[in-house]
């Protein structure tokens, strides 16, 4: 797939996208030449150097037919333009496309390396957020542990509320009982004290009475 799609690049460079015209800049050695340099612009004149296919060469004059270049090698001498074009050859836009693809190539191995440290991290936080949830599960137990211990401490402590007022009251009930039963205590001591000083002044009383009578019998005659 990777291939059929570059055959296509480079169709459609080589065959529909035009190249840049050289205004009398530069030329190109045309595909399986090899350029002759002559020291003057004529068929005839020796060799000067030489230059290969699609070699870029720089003109620096022009007579006729004729053009004087520079090699990359900086070889100089007149070329016939027959043997030259200012078309990119192929093998340029070749390197250059595969150029591309490599870059290409590049981006795309560094995308999916990218790609792999995102998935990594995606998983490493997954889990994170695997065990922020379980954690935070727990939390909600213990939580809802909590509020139930919480109200039943409140049952419980509104229960206890309700029987320390209750012994209140009652502690209160049985702090007037026993103040009554002092009460009833200390006037049932005063009632038997007072019958038994009745009693004991009766008894003086009568003591009296019968040794007055005693005392009269006697002073009379008579003996009771």
């Amino acid at each position: 797939m990777r291939e059929f799609i570059i055959l296509i690049l480079v169709a459609a460079v080589l065959f529909v996208i035009p190249c840049g015209m050289l205004e009398a800049r530069g030329y190109y050695v045309k595909e399986r030449v090899t350029l002759a340099l002559k020291k003057s612009p004529a068929d005839s004149s020796p060799a000067a150097g030489y230059a290969s296919s699609d070699d870029y060469l720089e003109v620096r004059d022009q007579s006729g037919n004729w053009v004087k270049v520079v090699t990359p090698k900086g070889v100089e001498g007149w070329a016939s333009l027959s043997y030259l074009t200012n078309e990119s050859p192929r093998s340029l836009i070749i390197e250059q496309l595969n150029a591309k693809i490599a870059s290409q190539n590049d981006s795309v191995r560094m995308f999916q390396e990218s790609n792999k440290a995102l998935e990594k991290e995606n998983r490493e936080l997954k889990y994170k957020l695997s065990n922020s949830a379980l954690e935070i599960q727990k939390s909600k137990n213990a939580f809802n542990k909590l509020k139930e211990a919480s109200s039943d401490y409140l049952n419980l402590e509104q229960s206890y509320n309700k029987l320390a007022e209750a012994e209140k009251l009652k502690a209160g009930q049985l702090e007037e009982l026993l103040k009554e039963n002092r009460e009833l205590k200390l006037s049932e001591r005063i009632k038997f004290t007072l019958i038994g000083g009745g009693f004991i002044i009766l008894g003086l009383v009568l003591g009296f009475a019968i040794n007055l009578l005693k005392g009269k019998s006697r002073q009379t005659g008579y003996r009771l």
